[in-house]
């Protein structure tokens, strides 16, 4: 997770910020992917036990779950009442039968 990206394709507006997820090769230490999240700050983030989810809550009352392997963003749980401060992957099944 960063608060700002490693390269920028131009200067932030004064004021902008954004909450980014990036994905780095941990042999070579290469950045291979970054998703901007939010506008605002990351409050609670959280990896699913098999590490295929990624969650996280920000301070624009959001609540987001990611694909770790694309960072692709599932639809946004919006919003919620008070700022998040935890979210769990407790478990998660997509293509589970009953």
């Amino acid at each position: 997770m960063n608060a700002s990206p490693a390269i920028r394709s131009r200067k932030p507006a004064a004021g902008e910020k954004k909450s980014l997820v990036s994905k780095w090769d941990t042999k070579t230490w290469k950045l291979l992917s970054t998703r901007t999240v939010s506008q605002r700050p990351i409050t609670a983030f959280d990896i699913s036990n098999d590490g295929t989810l990624l969650a996280y809550g920000s301070s624009d009352l959001s609540v987001g779950v990611l694909d770790a392997k694309t960072l692709r963003v599932s639809p946004s749980l919006t919003p919620t009442p008070l700022t998040p401060s935890s979210v769990a992957l407790t478990h998660a099944c997509l293509n589970c039968s009953p």
